[in-house]
């Protein structure tokens, strides 16, 4: 958790409302003027803001106040998903705005050097593309997750599982790297856009569908909630049926041999071998009209809804999103678990479970679009050291590298 700085408080300020002239701010943070006006120097000085033009006469005689706006351009932050069976990345702007993206697939079982070559070449790619400098990676992948130790624990995906992945990446691309569950990383993502779509929750959760099982994230207040697992937990490992199918943890009846990629594939009877790709066919066989596809997933998405309900029933977050790496692959699921939801009495006490459901409006760039924001807040929280690092004399670089456009932005 990033403490917020008095730095922090007026970029945050802006960056929630847009525009706001220094009287506004200082109202807004509960600043003095002269506070505000010491604190705004230095980030115009260093590009991070701009003013959106000279102050005309109010109609007292005075000067108006001039809007002052984060510069989207001054800075950029990456985002990193990780996948057993492909990568994702993408580039998001000080506004939050997502500049690119990309994607990498991978073969299930690949060595750990294949893995990390397929990463490296994505981020430089994508890094190398960019037109303001890069100034943190975050990382969301399949968990378990060790954060503080920036190393990956799943047992399915052996090429990474122990490995510092946090610490190789911060040594190559040589910029700082933060590490999460997929589940955690897309959880930001979500809450950013719902605080900018004027729709802001108390508490945010992310559930992840993917090849080998179910994954859940939540953000509260505004932060992560992160245990050892490096989640909120393993929701696929919810039981759903004492009496159920046999579980490699032990149990029986865990909610991924119901919802799961692999439970779908055997639904199916298309299960051969360990192949996650075969999995993201079934949602284009689906959307083809493969009407044994389509009764899978929604069947699979039933099954979720037993553990969503539970995970709500515990939880109670104020948005659950429903999100996967495959494309389109949530928009069955989520058939289904409507389709339990609707079969349920509604309870007493705060709005429904459905209609607090959402998909996720980002597809398959949710966890890596949510991580690069989870760096993002961290620089909104406290920019104070890349103040420092930049000094005044980016001002004029920003000038000419951008015609000064301030005016029309």
């Amino acid at each position: 958790m990033v403490l917020k700085t008095t730095t922090g408080q007026i970029v945050s300020a802006l960056d929630t409302a847009d525009s706001l002239s220094r009287h506004e701010l200082a109202r807004r943070t509960g600043l003095t003027r002269a506070t505000v006006t010491n604190i705004v120097r230095p980030l115009l000085g260093c590009g991070f803001l701009y003013e959106t033009g000279s102050a005309s006469a109010s109609r007292r005689g005075g000067p108006r106040p001039t809007p002052l706006r984060i510069r989207a351009s001054a800075l950029q932050f990456a985002g990193l998903d990780i996948r057993r069976e492909k990568i994702s990345a993408c580039l998001v702007d000080l506004r939050g705005e997502m500049t690119a993206f990309d994607t990498r697939e991978l073969s299930i079982g690949a060595s750990r050097g294949d893995v990390l070559s397929a990463i490296d070449a994505l981020l430089v790619e994508l890094m190398g593309a960019a037109v303001s400098p890069v100034t943190a990676l975050g990382v969301g992948s399949v968990g378990p997750v060790v954060g503080d130790e920036g190393v990956i624990q799943s047992i399915h995906f052996p090429a990474l599982r122990g490995f510092d992945i946090a610490g190789y990446l911060e040594r190559v691309h040589g910029i700082p790297v933060t590490i999460q569950t997929g589940a955690v990383a897309a959880a930001y993502g979500e809450e950013r856009i719902a605080r900018r779509q004027q729709r802001p929750a108390t508490s945010v959760a992310f559930v992840v569908i993917d090849y080998a099982g179910i994954g859940l994230g939540l953000i509260s207040g505004g932060e992560g909630w992160i245990t050892d697992h490096g989640g909120v937990g393993e929701l696929g490992h919810l039981s759903i049926d004492r009496a159920g199918r046999a579980c490699e943890c032990g149990r029986r009846g865990c909610l991924l041999q119901y919802s799961s990629g692999r439970a779908v594939l055997q639904a199916l009877g298309r299960l051969d071998g360990d192949d996650g790709a075969a999995f993201a066919r079934v949602a284009r066989n689906a959307d083809a009209g493969d009407e044994a596809a389509q009764a899978a997933l929604i069947e699979a998405g039933d099954h979720l809804a037993h553990g969503i309900v539970d995970a709500d029933s515990l939880l109670r977050p104020g948005r659950i999103v429903l999100g996967s790496s495959h494309p389109r692959m949530a928009d069955w699921y989520l058939q289904g678990v409507r389709r339990h939801l609707d079969g349920l009495p509604d309870r007493e006490g705060g709005r429904a479970l459905r209609d607090r459901l959402y998909l996720s409006e980002l597809g398959t760039a949710a966890i890596c679009y949510g991580a690069a924001n989870r760096e993002l807040k961290a620089f909104l929280d406290a920019p104070d050291a890349h103040v420092k690092r930049l000094g005044a004399s980016s001002a004029d670089a920003w000038s000419a590298a951008e015609g000064d456009r301030s005016t029309a932005t």
